[in-house]
């Protein structure tokens, strides 16, 4: 077959190898992806037991922990499928570094977000369940990412402040 100048020579058993693959892949991923959320809560729920932390922070290191995990089985998830149709990694991971560079330039916002993000979390500023006043609004926090703080007004909107722009919080929990 010749696609784009490109000659190409399938066999329909290659075709049923990389779709059984594919479909193998999927699997693994929907079977990975519960069992390792349930272990990430129950390794929580242990720790908070044998730590003696507030439940507020429980939730906030539970829903940070699970993004984390999240995104990292995405990713895995993604090479893996590369693998499946043999490309070399190798020059994509080099060139999503280089790509990676660029961007973090162009991103300085996003790292200054998950840096103090990283520290409010550090310093246990504010925690899920707390009243808050920060970054211009008041109300409940619901979240707290390494990204934005998700913030429950008193009105029922949730306000998404990028953690940049938390530059001082009342906590009146």
């Amino acid at each position: 077959m010749n696609i784009f100048g490109l000659q190409i020579d399938i066999d329909l058993s290659d075709i049923i190898a990389i779709g059984l693959k594919i479909l193998l892949l999927i699997i693994a991923y929907f079977i990975v992806s519960p069992l390792g959320k349930k272990i990430i809560s129950k390794a929580i729920d242990r720790a908070s037991t044998r730590e003696n932390l507030s439940q507020r922070r429980v939730k906030t290191l539970e829903k940070l922990l699970l993004n984390v995990y999240s995104y990292t089985l995405i990713f895995i998830f993604i090479v893996m499928l590369f693998g499946i149709f043999d490309l070399d990694l190798g020059p994509l991971l080099a060139g999503a570094g280089v790509v990676g560079l660029a961007i973090g330039f162009g991103a300085q916002g996003l790292v200054s977000d998950v840096v103090t993000g990283f520290f409010l979390l550090l310093e246990r500023q504010i925690e899920v369940d707390d009243y808050v006043t920060t970054g211009g609004y008041d109300g409940i926090v619901e979240e707290v990412g390494l990204r934005t703080t998700k913030i429950r007004g008193f009105d029922g909107t949730l306000n998404y402040v990028p953690n940049r722009n938390i530059n001082g919080v009342s906590n009146h929990s």
